[in-house]
């Protein structure tokens, strides 16, 4: 047993490996020192890694941010100063004073390495729903470095460049669907829940709605209802548990209740179907032209080899490969799996409506003004990231079982478009990485005295 379990460890391993060797290719520099860049000292970006340094320097409760808002500070959560991280390195800087000065490098390397577990939980998910582990192995590095979300780190939104989150969940959630011990997947989930609570709440309300709506349309059906309970309590335990801290550590009022930004932060298609002009390929600029209507937001390009998966998969079917033809024996995803990721993605487009601003935009944006909760979520495009996942996903698990339940040439016919659509992410990634890491190493570590300017001092 323990053979098998190193066995299948590697797996995984050699995907966090082969992504972070990828991106050593670009990001090479912050890697090796991370503490010596910014990626981004306008705006935001200077103010998200000041928040980090200062909490960690200078603040005397793990909960009060008292580097804004003087004399009265603010609560630590509305700061975006990654809460779970820098108190995590308070508690270190008592015993080891000295990482006190290195918060911009931990805060780089946090973002960095978070792309590579990306590849090993879309590479985890991928097994889970289906893939072989070669072509789950090439299609996870490729969807790791073309996530949406990895583009967060030239955004200044460093909190937010975490395309590790929703794989990490979506697996997590197929492990408790699939365990006959249930409980310990459930608490995995509610942990990774709480602590998206404490790093940045936008990814725990993404990932909660998105795994409510699928509880709410497992309602619908009366099979296999034993899941759903430990789904529930997996979801409702950590907002418990924040919205207490909330109120117990949250003193502070006269915030507004009708924040702005709503309406100039939604998602549209053409940030959906073409990638921002600064990190087009050659290819993807040919087939799609010019991204016209940019929303920053609401970037979110699904990639040349989402749309080869779809329109290959669309097609198949008439040349008489079909997807009821499963294997008779015991594989290492349950019969129709891809169905499931059908399921996930189909729970993932009501928030990708809400990111495009609907119902609200155009028309009823006097309804969001009523709405306590849903008005306080400004930049709405971030909703459309688990429609990028979950259509991945699925394609991916589609054409894996469209290849699975043929056989011969029929079968490497069916497969071939999974390694062409690993190959697409993976040139588009380049694109990608390589505008992204030139952009981080622009600025030096302005934290250091002697990265100062004369127009600094």
């Amino acid at each position: 047993m323990m053979r098998a379990l190193l066995v299948r460890g590697r797996w995984p391993f050699a995907a966090f490996v082969l992504t972070l060797a990828y991106l050593a290719c670009f990001w090479g520099p912050v890697l090796r020192a991370p503490d010596a860049y910014m990626f981004n000292t306008d705006g935001d970006g200077l103010k998200n890694y000041f928040t980090v340094a200062w909490h960690v320097k200078h603040d005397s409760s793990l909960f009060q941010f008292e580097g804004m808002n003087h004399p009265f500070g603010e609560h630590i959560d509305y700061a975006d100063a990654q809460p779970l991280l820098a108190n995590t390195l308070r508690v270190i800087s008592v015993v080891f004073p000295e990482v006190a000065d290195h918060t911009v490098g931990v805060v780089n390397l946090v973002v960095v390495l978070g792309f590579a577990v990306a590849g090993l939980f879309l590479f985890l998910c991928l097994v889970e729903l289906g893939c072989t582990r070669w072509s789950a192995l090439v299609l996870a590095i490729g969807l790791a470095v073309l996530s949406p979300q990895t583009m967060r780190s030239a955004m200044s939104h460093y909190s937010l460049a975490t395309p590790w989150v929703l794989p990490a969940a979506v697996w997590l959630y197929l492990r408790l669907r699939r365990s006959e011990q249930q409980l310990p997947w459930a608490l995995g989930l509610a942990a990774l829940l709480f602590v998206l609570y404490r790093h940045h709440g936008y990814l725990a309300v993404i990932v909660t709605g998105w795994l409510g709506l699928r509880w709410c349309l497992g309602l619908l059906r009366r099979i296999d209802r034993s899941w759903r309970w430990a789904l529930l309590g997996a979801l409702l335990l950590p907002f418990a548990m924040h919205r207490l801290i909330g109120v117990w550590t949250d003193h502070h009022r006269d915030r507004t209740e009708h924040p702005t930004g709503f309406a100039e932060y939604t998602a549209n298609w053409d940030g959906v179907l073409r990638p921002d002009n600064l990190v087009r390929s050659p290819l993807s600029h040919a087939l799609l032209g010019d991204l016209r209507d940019l929303v920053m937001e609401g970037l979110c390009y699904v990639g040349l080899g989402n749309m080869l998966l779809l329109l290959t998969g669309l097609s198949l079917p008439l040349l008489g490969l079909h997807l009821w033809r499963f294997p008779k024996a015991p594989g290492p995803a349950p019969p129709r799996a891809w169905q499931e990721a059908g399921w996930l993605f189909l729970c993932s487009l009501p928030l990708a409506m809400f990111a495009f601003g609907m119902p609200f935009e155009p028309d009823h944006a006097d309804w969001l003004w009523n709405l306590p909760l849903v008005r306080q979520f400004r930049a709405p495009g971030r909703f459309i990231w688990p429609a990028w996942t979950g259509l991945s996903l699925f394609l991916a698990a589609w054409m894996a079982a469209l290849a699975q339940g043929n056989t011969g040439r029929t079968r490497s016919f069916a497969a071939a478009p999974l390694f062409a659509a690993a190959a697409l992410f993976l040139y588009e990634g380049i694109y990608f990485q390589r505008s992204f890491s030139e952009r981080a190493v622009r600025h030096p570590n302005v934290f250091r005295a002697k990265n100062l300017t004369p127009e600094m001092l």
